[in-house]
């Protein structure tokens, strides 16, 4: 297969060294660049079709967002439930111990079976449309009114 010609929105590496990519514009899909230099592509997850925001955990699991929700795709497909079905995420990422962290109103973070919400402390209404995990599992969230908000390993 050939690499499809859209945007690309979003690049991962898996714990193979392979590279993921979800595209924007045009048909929705991913696809998969392998180590051989051959591409893999994809248009749904499972059943679900696919959506552009996805992370990587550190067994090489693959998290989608779908609508409010997430979908893991392994070697098969789960869906999770978030508790707010009104909040949508914005975006999606892993740490380094597998938990799955969404970006939005509130934020939440995910261990495969509980989940965690979290509003940074910053005055009013704060969407939070990313999180950047850095070397020391410090989360921070940029927010939309207020600029950033560090989330230390201690406060958790």
């Amino acid at each position: 297969a050939e690499l499809w010609n859209h945007a690309v929105f979003r690049l991962r590496q898996d714990n193979n060294e392979d590279i993921w990519m979800s595209y924007t514009f045009g048909p929705s899909g991913f696809s998969r660049y392998l180590q051989s230099g051959t591409f893999e592509n994809y248009d749904s997850v499972g059943s679900y079709p696919f959506s552009p925001y996805f992370a990587i955990d550190k067994y090489g699991n693959k998290w989608f967002i779908y609508g409010s929700n997430l979908i893991k795709w392994d070697d098969s497909v789960s869906y999770f439930s978030k508790p707010n079905p009104s909040s949508f995420p914005r975006d999606i990422t892993c740490d380094s111990i597998g938990t799955i962290w969404l970006a939005g109103e509130p934020s939440y973070s995910f261990d495969g079976v509980y989940w965690n919400a979290y509003r940074p402390s910053l005055s009013g209404f704060n969407f939070v449309w990313n999180i950047y995990i850095d070397n020391e599992q410090n989360k921070w969230f940029l927010c939309s009114n207020e600029g950033e908000y560090k989330l230390s390993t201690a406060d958790l």
